[in-house]
């Protein structure tokens, strides 16, 4: 769904100008019916789940090795409690990078295209898109990152230096250009590090997906992922606020900008750090017995 949210955001903020802000919720509902009849239609569990796992009848479960092979857990029942699941650095690492990833989420959607209008003259239509722009390279680092990732595994890389090092890096490179743009001078530079400040961010969700996988028994990937994305959106009801805040505080509105895109930067910067750090999906899987360490 994430890879279909550049197109949707650009026919939102067309529907806007063009009908009215009522017609993006619509298009919104009937999108969403939409989606939501073909996954059902066509969405069914991988070809690792649990089911297809245990059909051996030894009770264990299939988990990646880190290299696109499998190990055999030793739980009997492929379980494992989770806290134990939730206190590896792996989960607590790509929990940080899609924290911060989601913190230049929340700030694009709620906050940038006011400064677009106010702070960079841009008009509405000229605002949505380079909005839509930015979409535009999200959605192409969403569809051919990743893939990359799985090339750099098979050919002998380790996860943490693919999809950890990979989420990492979108997160700190994403801050970097956030704390940059505020203070470069020409609209057309300011929006190309905004591209990557705000766009370059959002390699880290899928990735974070893969990491934590990597470090979950099949019959609980699905409940660990609702609890990772539950706490990685967290931004989504801080960042807004937070921001608002600043602004209001300020004795200029560009000032209260500044002030909120350096703090967006320091989450970012900090949250990637943690993630390059922590996220190690070998050694993790091996310390809970899903896989022997490399």
């Amino acid at each position: 769904m994430a890879q279909t949210r550049p197109y949707t955001d650009r026919s939102r903020r067309w529907a806007v100008i063009s009908s009215g802000w009522r017609s993006a919720y619509a298009a919104l509902a009937v999108t969403s019916a939409v989606w939501a009849a073909l996954w059902w239609r066509v969405g069914h569990d991988g070809p690792h789940d649990v089911t297809r796992a245990g059909r051996d009848g030894t009770g264990t479960t299939a988990a990646p090795d880190g290299r696109g092979g499998a190990a055999t857990a030793t739980a009997p029942d492929g379980r494992l409690p989770y806290r134990r699941l939730l206190s590896t650095g792996t989960v607590l690492g790509s929990i940080a990078a899609a924290f911060g990833a989601q913190w230049a989420l929340s700030l694009s959607h709620a906050w940038l295209p006011a400064y677009l209008r106010t702070q960079l003259g841009l008009s509405a239509g000229a605002a949505a898109s380079a909005i839509s722009a930015l979409s535009a390279v999200s959605l192409v680092l969403l569809l051919t990152v990743p893939s990359l990732m799985d090339v750099l595994r098979r050919r002998g890389v380790s996860s943490r230096w693919s999809s950890g090092a990979g989420q990492a890096a979108a997160a700190c490179l994403a801050g970097g250009a956030m704390a940059a743009f505020p203070f470069v001078d020409g609209t057309g530079a300011r929006l190309a590090l905004m591209t990557v400040a705000f766009g370059g961010a959002s390699v880290a969700i899928p990735l974070h997906y893969m990491t934590t996988a990597e470090v979950a028994p099949p019959a609980q990937r699905g409940a660990l992922f609702g609890i990772v994305a539950a706490t990685g959106t967290l931004p989504g009801l801080l960042a807004p606020f937070l921001t608002g805040r600043l602004i209001d505080a300020a004795d200029h509105p560009s000032g209260g900008y500044t002030t909120a895109f350096l703090l967006s930067s320091a989450v970012m910067l900090v949250t990637g750090c943690c993630a390059l750090l922590a996220i190690r999906p070998e050694r993790d899987a091996a310390r809970l017995g899903l896989a022997r360490q490399d």
